[in-house]
């Protein structure tokens, strides 16, 4: 996992903050919410710090979710 995060304008932080939970709403399973996340470019990364909204291919940090 890329742990560099960099600078990601705020509106853009919400943005995927909104994509990810309007899937989560309408997936089934945690399965398919994470497969449907790949269809946007994203993933979700657990750490200790909690649940982060990553970047693919890279994993580069987006934001918190």
């Amino acid at each position: 996992m890329n742990t560099n995060v960099i600078h990601i304008d705020p509106a853009a932080i919400a943005e995927a903050r909104s994509i990810v939970m309007r899937e989560r709403r309408m997936a089934l399973s945690e399965r398919e919410w994470r497969h449907r996340l790949k269809g946007y470019g994203y993933a979700l990364t657990d750490t200790a710090r909690g649940r982060l909204i990553t970047s693919l291919p890279h994993g580069t940090v987006i934001g918190p979710l």
